[in-house]
């Protein structure tokens, strides 16, 4: 018999169903960054949690790709080459471009204000 026998959501062994609750790997290796359920393994019968439903799976896997996107595109601006990089800089000039115009435009307003004694 294991002297850890019960396991969280991510495959940790503990000691205690309280310590197995808490587990800090879960946050990285388990859907929805936290502990969702945990296991008995001498009985094989799940103890706290219960198992994600169809809806939660789905939005854990949408939620897990977008942080992984947001971690290539850190990856890729740390690295400063490649298309990810030059996509994410061309956006970053279009916005510049977009903010440039804009302040533009409200000059005018405020020159055309002006000499309309507003």
């Amino acid at each position: 018999m294991s002297d850890y026998p019960y396991e969280c959501s991510c495959g940790e062994q503990y000691q205690a169903i309280e310590y197995a609750v808490a587990c800090r790997k879960c946050r990285v290796y388990s859907l929805g960054n936290r502990c969702l359920y945990v296991t008995d393994l001498r009985t094989d019968e799940m103890v706290w949690g219960q198992e994600p439903t169809a809806e939660e799976l789905v939005e854990y896997t949408a939620e897990m790709e977008r942080q992984a996107e947001e971690t290539r595109d850190y990856i890729a601006m740390c690295e400063k080459t490649g298309p990810r990089y030059e996509r994410i800089m061309a956006g970053r000039a279009e916005e510049a471009a977009l903010r440039l115009a804009e302040e533009r435009i409200d000059n005018l307003y405020l020159i055309q204000d002006g000499l309309m004694g507003f």
